[in-house]
């Protein structure tokens, strides 16, 4: 049961944890009773130490890429290789192998999301386009 609850909501413990809602309580399908969305995540989490570990690791990393913090940044992602799980373990891996890159990330403001915003442009006429026989009539 507890597989079920952490593959069906792991949007929410994805979520920023100051971004929960503390205050508007649902029903929720796996747990039976009123719950507000923090609590959702305190329960999923508290499975085992691991999770749980992982978990407050993951926010603490993201406080320090929204912040910028690039010095606790790689000492938070050397401190928490130990303390995490084997999938969190290859992601922190790979963020030290390529830390310039994230460094230089963090450091500017530019995003790819022109770029994506071409490509789904592109993307989205080749599928309306699909039934056209020749590039005359798709023009």
């Amino acid at each position: 049961m507890e597989y079920q609850k952490l593959k069906r909501y792991w949007k929410i413990i994805q979520m920023n944890y100051k971004d929960l809602d503390l205050a508007k309580h649902s029903k929720w399908s796996h747990f039976g009773t009123w719950k507000s969305e923090r609590d959702i995540v305190q329960e999923s989490i508290a499975v085992d130490e691991l999770p749980k570990e992982t978990y407050y690791s993951y926010q603490i990393l993201l406080i320090d890429i929204k912040s910028g913090n690039v010095a606790s940044l790689r000492a938070q992602l050397e401190a928490y290789l130990l303390i995490v799980s084997n999938h969190m373990k290859i992601c922190i891996k790979t963020l030290i192998e390529n830390f310039r890159y994230v460094k230089n990330s963090l450091a500017t403001q530019i995003t790819n999301e022109c770029l994506e915003a071409i490509n789904y442009l592109i993307k989205c006429i080749k599928r309306i386009a699909f039934g056209y026989r020749s590039y005359f009539h798709f023009k």
